[in-house]
């Protein structure tokens, strides 16, 4: 190890849209290194970090076993009745009484009724609200003829696509370019009604 004294490791971190010097380590040339730890608990809004090596005079630094852990330890929580449950021969099972707005992990396995596979990735899915959807109730003296693609509405509306990209603005007639699922609303009011076609 041929580095000198002014040496070290800067870990800088991405907050607020620039780079900020969080700390600087010495380097170590003793044998086996020496194990770093930083807490970004305290900085929020960091988003990326960057480990950089400042070196003046003539050196090198070698660096093992760099581990990140992001956010909080997850504690594992089953929900009652899934845990190893068996589902028979099936390409798809419903699972019910989840909460709202809530992330779940999970793992498969198989079995030919002998062996059983290893564990598949865990996949993180999250439950929709409990205020999911569009609500159908009828604006007053709106109404909608779709023919093929041509929209005709007796209000101005605007139309958005699934995406909430607005298509057209205050328009009461509109040929849509291509098949699909579009949000309509009365100009001006909250979305009312789902086209498809």
């Amino acid at each position: 190890n041929q580095t000198g004294k002014n040496e070290k490791l800067l870990l800088s971190a991405w907050i607020d849209g620039e780079w900020k010097d969080i700390c600087a380590y010495p380097i170590t040339t003793q044998t086996g290194g020496e194990l770093i730890r930083q807490d970004f608990s305290e900085q929020p809004g960091v988003r990326q970090i960057k480990l950089s090596f400042y070196r003046p005079e003539k050196g090198s630094v070698a660096l093992d076993d760099i581990h990140l852990q992001w956010g909080i330890p997850l504690i594992d929580t089953p929900v009652e009745g899934y845990t190893h449950k068996s589902v028979g021969n099936v390409s798809k099972f419903k699972i019910e009484n989840l909460q709202p707005s809530t992330t779940y992990f999970y793992s498969l396995t198989a079995t030919d009724g002998t062996l059983v596979s290893l564990p598949s990735n865990v996949v993180s899915v999250t439950t929709l609200d409990d205020q999911s959807g569009i609500s159908t109730s009828r604006t007053e003296g709106l109404a909608l003829t779709l023919t093929g693609r041509e929209l005709t509405a007796s209000l101005p509306v605007s139309v958005y696509d699934l995406a909430g990209r607005l298509i057209a603005s205050n328009v009461r007639r509109i040929r849509l370019l291509s098949a699909g699922v579009y949000v309509v609303c009365a100009t001006g009011m909250q979305p009312r009604k789902i086209i498809t076609y």
